[in-house]
């Protein structure tokens, strides 16, 4: 029983860190796999792309390599010109639960088989996207910063 609950313990623990590890791990591996541009970037900025840091000036190999790929793109055209921004979005279920009737087959005294209606809670999962950041590049260069806040 002691190994098993450690077991399990041990298993929590890498899940929990599953998300924390997984993150860095891909961010590793694209620097790895874009090792030329990457050494090309000043220190400072090497140091805010291995964080998971970007900041206005930076060009989309250094978000690419820091954030990874958009999930969306869009072109955004003012008086100005044309922009390309670069969204982020994530997913989180939402949970609602509500009132139904089910039928339930019911057999009476008589041994007759009849169908009765059953009030019951279900709950029903939906996943919801939303946007967590989007970056807007001008020439190629960051130009704006839009991050959800944590509030």
């Amino acid at each position: 029983m002691k190994i098993c609950l450690r077991y399990l313990a041990a298993l929590a623990i890498i899940f929990a860190m599953t998300g924390c590890i997984s993150t860095q791990y891909f961010r590793e591996r694209r620097i790895t796999t874009n090792l030329d541009a990457f050494n090309s970037f000043s220190a400072e900025t090497q140091g805010k792309v291995r964080d998971g840091q970007i900041d206005i000036g930076f060009s989309e190999m250094m978000v690419y390599i820091a954030w990874g790929k958009a999930d969306q793109v869009f072109t955004r055209t003012t008086k100005q010109g044309e922009a390309t921004v670069w969204a982020y979005t994530g997913t989180r279920i939402k949970t609602e639960s509500e009132w139904v009737s089910i039928p339930v087959r019911v057999v009476d005294r008589d041994g007759h088989s009849v169908i009765r209606y059953r009030r019951a809670w279900i709950d029903r999962n939906t996943e919801e996207e939303y946007t967590l950041a989007r970056v807007e590049f001008i020439d190629g260069i960051v130009s704006a910063i839009e991050q959800l806040s944590q509030k």
